[in-house]
């Protein structure tokens, strides 16, 4: 069916509808000092 096996995970902890988030839901502004993002495995 397409579902992945191993764990994923997307940035913002971002979650789609039967699907992939929409890029807008998943970016995050990088500054230009450095940035860090806390994802959760699914």
């Amino acid at each position: 069916m397409g579902i992945p096996t191993e764990d994923y995970a997307f940035s913002n902890n971002a979650m789609g509808k039967m699907g992939p988030p929409s890029y807008d839901d998943a970016k995050f502004t990088l500054p230009a000092a450095g940035a860090s993002v806390r994802v959760s495995l699914k």
